[in-house]
């Protein structure tokens, strides 16, 4: 009885220590030289950081299909969309260019990788930049999630022995008033996707501008852009580390990985991922990040935000607000003085206003300045007691 407790233990530490150490490995699609093509598939180590496995080359890999193992070499094709299935033990990719859904068992010491055709994928026309993938994760429901440049084509995949495909559709911009949208070429495309413990999917684009996607709604609203980066760095790549940080690649020039707050959207100071350089088209992990937007958003396409307490309520408008001013609407709330504060997503207080609440129905007028960035805010209504009233979200343009 003793030996097999033992033996048990032994296994379940084995098993956490093996958890452990997928939880700080990040993939990578890279190339060798200074930008394309980016063939490669490398396995880094975020806790070391000094070095890069290469998993997978062209110049040595296998296709092993689900009817046969073809052992003839492939042309070499682009990639720029990969994901980590949940356990840690399947990296999925769709090469630029194929309409195949690839998956590898990075453990496994050999160079070769499972293909499916797919009708779904064939649909695409790869011709035209905004039908390529780019961006793709393994959500929290166990699905992978791929999503195209112009944000028509979400493709839900799932990650067991015999993978399958859908076309949900396409995103829609939950603010329909927002100047940037998730399918503008300039600001939205290219980048990569991460998921959240909640269930949402967060994309940075490549120009750096961030958008929370309900994969169930097929919604997406923008939340703001990240702060801190070179002046030439483009994020072609996110992943989630084993601290919930994000972590960011650009696929030109040898740069190395960035780590970003995501609560803030600014990269953390003199810290980097790892002191390696390389050229990343895409990251991946098994890790999900804790979302700090709230999976509920309550933005409406009236740009009005109401939230009722009992038989009284607060609302705030117009939501997105273009000229950092909106409005904050009382109705039936108890008289007395109440303080309006604006917070960053980190919870720290960047503007505070004491007003009284004297008639049944109120509205007051709130500036916050133009030296406030664009982006994702949260607003708190506390009354005479420090009771908080409302919370909410108020986007500024």
């Amino acid at each position: 009885m003793l030996k097999r407790k033992v033996v048990t233990a032994i296994c379940v530490l084995s098993a956490f220590a093996g958890s452990a150490q997928n939880n700080r490995m990040i993939y990578a699609t890279s190339s060798k030289g200074d930008g394309l093509p980016w063939f490669d598939i490398r396995r880094i180590d975020t806790e070391k950081g000094n070095n890069a496995d290469f998993l997978l080359n062209y110049t040595s890999a296998q296709i092993q299909t689900q009817q046969r193992v073809d052992g003839s070499l492939q042309a070499p094709v682009l990639l720029a969309a990969a994901a980590m299935d949940r356990s840690g033990k399947k990296l999925f990719f769709i090469p630029m260019h194929q309409a195949e859904l690839r998956w590898m068992d990075p453990g496994n010491q050999n160079a070769s990788y499972a293909s499916l055709k797919s009708p779904v994928l064939s649909q695409l026309n790869f011709k035209e930049e905004g039908h390529q993938i780019t961006r793709m994760v393994v959500a929290a429901d166990g699905n992978g999630y791929a999503l195209s440049n112009d944000g028509h084509h979400l493709i839900q995949f799932t990650t067991g022995n015999r993978p399958s495909l859908t076309d949900l559709g396409s995103i829609n911009d939950l603010v329909s008033r927002s100047s940037i949208s998730i399918h503008t070429k300039c600001t939205s495309w290219g980048g990569d996707l991460i998921a959240t413990t909640d269930g949402m999917l967060i994309l940075f684009s490549m120009n750096g501008n961030v958008f929370q996607i309900d994969p169930s709604k097929r919604t997406a609203f923008y939340i703001g852009k990240v702060e801190g980066l070179p002046e030439n760095f483009t994020i072609n790549g996110a992943a989630v580390d084993a601290l919930g940080n994000v972590v960011v690649g650009c696929s030109m020039k040898n740069q190395r990985l960035y780590k970003v707050d995501l609560r803030t959207l600014r990269v953390i100071p003199e810290v980097q991922a790892t002191d390696l350089k390389i050229n990343a088209s895409d990251l991946a992990s098994m890790n999900l990040a804790v979302n700090p937007f709230g999976k509920n958003t309550t933005f409406n396409w009236t740009g009005h935000e109401n939230q009722a307490t009992g038989k009284a309520s607060v609302s705030v408008y117009p939501n997105p607000s273009f000229k950092n001013q909106f409005r904050v609407n009382f109705e039936g709330l108890s008289t007395g003085v109440h303080t309006i504060q604006l917070t960053d997503l980190s919870g720290r207080i960047l503007f505070s206003k004491k007003i009284e609440v004297i008639a049944a129905s109120q509205t007051e007028q709130i500036e916050v300045g133009a030296t406030y960035t664009k982006g994702m805010y949260l607003i708190q209504v506390v009354n005479q007691n420090s009771r908080s009233v409302y919370n909410g979200k108020v986007m500024l343009y």
